[in-house]
């Protein structure tokens, strides 16, 4: 996957969100060293900062650093940058 060999080569912090315009149904996010979550409320949602949609859901998944997640609508992958699997860590 492309965003996986780019942010191999990023040093620094980061939290990321791509879509591309050829498959807009996928949603890939990663983050090293900042905020990012993933929260599902009437659909599937990427945020950098999630306070404010707390009132909103209670159903959130915190990536750790150097973790990518890959939002479908057939549902959620987690690895890590070296494409590890990764289990859930969700606040419900």
């Amino acid at each position: 996957m492309a965003v996986r060999r780019a942010l191999n080569d990023v040093t620094g912090a980061y939290a990321i969100g791509v879509l591309w315009k050829g498959d807009p149904s996928r949603i890939v996010g990663a983050k090293c060293e900042s905020p990012l979550w993933w929260v599902w409320a009437r659909g599937l949602l990427l945020r950098i900062r999630h306070p404010a949609i707390l009132s909103y859901t209670r159903n959130v998944l915190f990536l750790n650093d150097r973790e990518m997640v890959v939002l479908t609508r057939e549902g959620v992958e987690i690895t890590t940058l070296a494409g590890e699997p990764c289990s859930a860590r969700s606040r419900r």
